[in-house]
């Protein structure tokens, strides 16, 4: 049998009634690799007459490399039928599917660039991978990366997508219980949070088990993970099958203290040391002229709006740089690696005396453009931490500011935690350790040995994903939909029309008992009865008012 992959450009609904859906499950079913891209969530895939727009397309297309386009209108097997007729050999072997989870689509430069290098070591190891993604930003995402996601409150299509599938992949600084308490319902929610935290890790770590599917946590950074409930998540993972490969030992620590078995903990590495340095498009090197500065020139820096940003930080950083740039003769690139750095940057940038010598980079989808330019620089001054790990991947020398855990873990990991710097260190402290930096002639070699162990720690990782899965054959079973007969909506407005007439009720009930009330009264008023002791009481109540009258006379 051969297998191929098949796109289909269409709407579906997941209803037993929908063509498109039938299409997809009988297609899946048979082993093809197939993806649905939904005109209604990516609106410019498709020209007014429903057509193909295949310029937004392009960046699905040169990653999914379908062997067939369909638009809805035809059956499995008449896709089936077609393939067979052409050329096109497929594949021999079953096309592997991965999911992957994590933040990727807002335009963070660390989780963009190490969900890009996922896609890209997937496929060397399973030529063709069909790669999934629980994401942010389906449309940024598309056209960045030419992945089809979701977002994390459908769970239903995330069950559709996780069932059948190789692996569930984390990825990333994701394990951070600091967001847990104020993004819950009250209690912890695995089943129902619709959150890319501990909470919803755990929703989908479950639906994964619960389909047979292999979890790995792949090069995650986690803390501080002190919150009891987050731990109590991180164990009920641990206790399905979930597997652990952090990037560094406190990471390891803390899952070990949270309760995970040390069986399910496998150190390795930061997966952006599996960057290539050497590619470069030129794209850098033609800004670089733009801006007459000269390779290695320069200082890129990367700092970000924080809690412990201490008051003081930007004029304390402004000065430093000023003076770096009058000790070093350099430039100085404050480089965005997310869309929120840019007013920090600003922020340093206007307090600075020689803003002649200081440029901006606002953030970009361009992921090697970044990577060129801090292989380029002289040295790296960073908050950001995939700033010095890409940085000391690519050989440039970095000192890093202790903002979070996360930064200090990677120094102390890589042995380099003598140009960690704390947060309020004095503009001197910051300009002699950048000039240490820039003229010590043993920071290159010791770069190298460094960026070589944490890349083949990295690659490792991959081994051990490997091992679990190539034994297995993921069981594809037949989709068994219970949709309700009535939706919730309509339970709800059922209810409140249920509640409507039982008000109305007891405001007729209510009117009609005013208005019997008010004839017996007006009967009542209207009889001999009432006239005659209306009559009788008549007499003393003159009485009485005039014997007031009198004695108030009498008073004054």
């Amino acid at each position: 049998m051969r297998y191929f992959r098949i796109a289909i450009i269409a709407p579906m609904d997941i209803s037993d009634d929908n063509n498109t859906w039938h299409c997809f499950e009988q297609l899946r079913l048979s082993g093809h690799a197939v993806e649905i891209v939904d005109p209604r969530v990516f609106p410019s895939i498709l020209h007014s007459d429903g057509s193909l727009n295949r310029e937004a397309l392009a960046p699905f297309f040169a990653r999914f490399q379908p062997d067939y386009v369909s638009l809805g209108k035809e059956s499995a097997q008449d896709i089936l039928h077609a393939l067979a007729r052409s050329n096109i050999s497929g594949f021999e072997k079953r096309i592997r599917r991965f999911v992957v989870f994590g933040y990727v689509g807002p335009g963070n430069f660390g989780d963009e660039l190490i969900f890009s290098l996922i896609c890209r070591e997937l496929n060397r190891r399973w030529p063709g991978a069909h790669i999934c993604l629980i994401g942010h930003n389906p449309q940024t995402t598309l056209l960045q990366h030419g992945v089809v996601s979701i977002t994390t409150e459908m769970k239903l299509q995330a069950d559709i997508m996780i069932s059948g599938a190789d692996a569930l992949i984390f990825m990333a600084g994701i394990m951070f219980d600091d967001p847990f308490e104020s993004w819950t319902a009250g209690p912890i929610d695995p089943f129902l949070n619709p959150r890319s935290e501990i909470g919803g890790q755990t929703a989908f770590t479950l639906m994964a088990s619960s389909r047979d599917v292999p979890v790995f946590f792949l090069g995650i950074g986690a803390g501080p993970l002190s919150n009891p409930d987050a731990q109590r998540l991180v164990r009920l993972e641990s206790s399905v099958g979930a597997r652990y490969l952090p990037r560094d030992p406190e990471t390891e620590q803390l899952l070990l203290n949270a309760g995970v078995p040390k069986t399910a903990i496998e150190r390795k590495a930061d997966l952006a040391f599996l960057i290539d340095p050497t590619l470069s498009d030129g794209a850098a090197l033609d800004y670089l002229q733009t801006c007459n500065i000269a390779v290695n020139s320069y200082i890129a820096v990367s700092l970000r709006s924080h809690r412990t940003v201490p008051s003081g930080f930007e004029k304390n950083v402004a000065t430093a740089l000023d003076k770096s740039i009058e000790t070093l003769m350099a430039s100085v690139l404050f480089v965005d690696l997310a869309p929120e750095d840019h007013e920090i940057h600003s922020a340093v940038l206007q307090k600075m005396k020689r803003q002649d010598a200081a440029h901006i980079i606002s953030q970009t989808n361009d992921l090697r453009f970044i990577i060129d330019l801090l292989a380029k620089a002289k040295c790296v001054l960073a908050m950001r931490l995939h700033c010095s790990i890409v940085a000391n991947a690519c050989n440039t020398p970095s000192i890093g500011l202790d903002y979070n855990e996360k930064v200090n873990a990677y120094y102390r990991y890589s042995g380099r935690e003598s140009f960690l710097l704390p947060m309020d260190s004095p503009a001197d402290r910051i300009v002699s350790a950048l000039s240490q930096l820039a003229n010590s002639n043993s920071s290159s070699n010791q770069l190298l040995q460094l960026s070589s162990t944490f890349h083949d720690l990295a690659i490792q990782a991959f081994d051990r994903l490997g091992q679990t899965i190539e034994p297995r054959t993921p069981q594809q079973e037949i989709r068994r939909i219970y949709p309700r007969s009535i939706s919730l909506e309509e339970i709800s407005l059922r209810n409140a029309e249920t509640r409507i007439i039982e008000v109305c009720e007891k405001l007729s009930k209510a009117e009609a008992d005013l208005f019997q009330q008010t004839s017996l009264l007006e009967e009542m008023k209207a009889s001999t009865s009432w006239k005659v002791g209306r009559a009788v009481t008549a007499l003393p109540r003159f009485l009485k008012y005039s014997l007031y009258k009198i004695q108030k006379r009498l008073k004054r």
